[in-house]
């Protein structure tokens, strides 16, 4: 959906929601009247979301499996594994859902643990376990966050796939005989869209088992940075790094995922539960209608807010690649307490040594302008920024609008992204 802004006399002023997880505040730009802007929403930017009732109806119309209350007949040990603060999904709102069906499959509360399926983000905490689950699923029950880079202890071998990845799972969740993940379907740059079963593999995988998958299979490894034709962004089928996660997930034995579909206000307009595949490509094609959006071409600038993933705006950057002109400007607002997000195979790591994975900017971006109340020196050269000759960090709008005007003058063409986290730029 491209929203058109008229203006009548002097500025228009735009507001963006930013730092999910952190208390999803609001910003206000003020643009000038002479600009040619288009704000760029996706299709399902304002639906409604899901009621109570619709969402118990979904858990008990499973894709590919039985409902919970019959897959958990029996079973000893389960284990319940979530993502991270880098994903928007409301896994508090599920847990009820999920814990009901646990209680008339006969479960036991205390043969129940959570898993946070972190994979090679940085650990969580309690204060982000408590925003993720709530406080009384903290107090309540052992909740746990995966380390990648733990010793068998805490790790267990339990096979290889037949692209060569070794599959080195969390313990606690190989030995749950019940596994039930938690997690959201929104675009992403290697699996095509998270969801399924990216919840244990890579969300519950030792680092050795993620790198193979993201750099050996996914063409990112040291002196190739070059991804493999069949991966990036709505890339799902066919897909070898996707591929080699749920063939990944088989072996693991992964009995249900609950996915969600959000609005852009992070609310739950689509759940669907069942099989880790079969789920899932369900779930894409709503995600695909929902968060389409139509792309502005040859922008001299173009603004994108990494929100709700205001820690990681490399979907943001590569937003922006699509639709910035040859030597256009790119405003990015991603603004979070966390700085650019940690993750183990993308991050820096000194000043010379970061991992090798293309830069999004490439050729295209003259100036990259960084809107956030939190910048970090260290940050400008981490992906998706690719120096920081290139990119500047501001705290102030003001600031970068007096730079726009003298580098493109008063009439510049101007596309807005509004929530890039969960935009899909599909032409």
């Amino acid at each position: 959906m491209k929203e058109r802004i008229a203006c009548k006399a002097g500025f228009r002023s735009l507001g963006f929601s930013e730092m999910a997880w952190y208390g999803d505040t609001r910003i206000q730009l003020k643009l000038p009247r002479e600009w040619d802007v288009t704000v760029c929403k996706m299709a399902g930017h304002n639906m409604k979301p899901l009621s109570q009732k619709e969402i118990q109806n979904a858990l008990e119309r499973p894709f590919g499996t039985t409902p919970i209350s019959e897959l958990s007949r029996g079973k000893k040990k389960t284990a319940i594994i979530f993502d991270d603060l880098l994903r928007p999904t409301p896994v508090a709102v599920l847990i009820p859902f999920i814990l009901r069906e646990l209680e008339k499959g006969g479960v036991a509360k205390s043969s129940i643990s959570f898993v946070a399926g972190t994979g090679a983000h940085r650990p969580m905490i309690r204060k982000d376990l408590v925003k993720k689950l709530g406080e009384n699923i903290v107090e309540e029950y052992p909740v746990y966050t995966h380390n990648p880079f733990g010793t068998m202890s805490s790790l267990k071998k339990v096979g290889k796939t037949s692209l060569g990845t070794p599959v080195e799972i969390n313990r606690e969740v190989m030995e749950s005989d019940l596994k039930i993940g938690i997690g959201c379907i929104i675009p992403h740059s290697l699996a095509g869209f998270t969801g399924g079963a990216k919840i244990v593999f890579p969300g519950c995988a030792s680092i050795d088992s993620i790198r193979h998958n993201h750099e050996e299979l996914a063409g990112s490894k040291a002196g190739n940075c070059r991804h493999h034709p069949s991966i990036g962004i709505g890339k799902v089928e066919g897909n070898i790094a996707r591929s080699d996660m749920e063939e990944a997930a088989r072996i693991i034995g992964l009995d249900m995922v609950v996915d969600t579909v959000l609005n852009s206000r992070r609310e739950i307009i689509g759940v669907f539960a069942g099989d880790c595949i079969k789920e899932h490509r369900v779930g894409v094609a709503l995600a695909k209608q929902v968060y389409a959006t139509k792309t502005v071409r040859d922008a001299d600038v173009v603004i994108a807010n990494a929100y709700p993933l205001d820690s990681s705006p490399s979907a943001a950057m590569s937003a922006a690649n699509k639709s910035v002109r040859e030597n256009g400007d790119v405003v990015l607002l991603a603004s979070s307490p966390e700085g650019v997000f940690l993750h183990y195979t993308t991050g820096r790591f000194g000043r010379e040594f970061n991992m090798p994975l293309p830069h999004l900017p490439a050729k295209k971006v003259k100036r990259i302008y960084l809107l956030s109340r939190y910048p970090t020196k260290k940050d400008a050269t981490t992906p998706p920024f690719d120096n920081e000759e290139r990119t500047m960090w501001c705290k102030s709008w003001k600031e970068i609008l007096e730079k726009l005007r003298a580098t493109h003058g008063e009439n510049p063409k101007v596309a807005i992204y509004p929530y890039t986290g969960i935009q899909w730029l599909n032409d």
